[in-house]
């Protein structure tokens, strides 16, 4: 009985272990689509002017959007990093004594 415990208990901590390899590296690219717009040398007319202005205005937007999306997905990986250094460091707090 006391061998079957053991290796129950081995079998645990390896795959408990095996949970949590270190990840491969991520060739993850972000991509912002935002498209800047160009500023012409002169404006020939007002429309051409005021189209430059409607293009800043959604690039804008556009930027401030993807901004924010990206800020929110950061905002969660440093969350779930930081309860797990919280995690960890309890454990080893409780486990020294």
């Amino acid at each position: 009985m006391k061998k079957i415990f053991i290796i129950l208990i081995l079998i645990f901590i390896s795959l408990n272990v095996n949970a949590q390899e270190k990840p491969k590296e991520q060739n993850i690219k972000v991509i912002n689509y935002c498209v800047k717009p160009e500023k012409p040398v002169d404006f020939a007319t007002e429309a051409e002017y005021l189209m430059y202005q409607e293009l800043v205005k959604t690039y804008t937007e556009c930027s401030k959007k993807f901004i924010e999306n990206e800020t929110i997905i950061v905002e969660q990986h440093t969350k779930v990093l930081n309860e797990a250094i919280d995690e960890w460091n309890e454990f080893i707090k409780e486990n020294q004594e």
